[in-house]
């Protein structure tokens, strides 16, 4: 499924999406799977791609976790998918928001 567009300026950051540049911008990252450093990640990008809103998408797989949202930027939106999918999926998600990985 193809992610939601927001806007003409969004960067996809995800283990499914390739590193991809357009007309010298950023239009997605590829980290490594699991828990990665938001934060960090943000911090590479240039000066004029900076979030002002940031949509972070787990889904009970939990192959795309982003920690330290703390260090970004703007406003931060948690959306939660397949919360029916695997052993006690909503409890796990609910448990890492818990820990601060995902709030900011």
């Amino acid at each position: 499924m193809p992610p939601l567009e927001v806007s003409c300026g969004q960067i996809i950051v995800g283990p499914n999406y390739p590193d991809r540049v357009e007309a010298g911008r950023i239009r997605s990252l590829k980290p490594t799977p699991g828990r990665y450093d938001l934060g960090t990640l943000v911090s590479t990008l240039p000066a004029g791609q900076r979030p002002e809103l940031t949509l972070v998408l787990v889904d009970a797989f939990q192959q795309c976790l982003p920690e330290n949202l703390s260090a970004v930027p703007g406003r931060k939106v948690l959306l939660a998918a397949d919360t029916h999918q695997g052993q006690s999926p909503l409890q796990k998600l609910l448990a890492h928001t818990r820990a601060g990985a995902i709030t900011s």
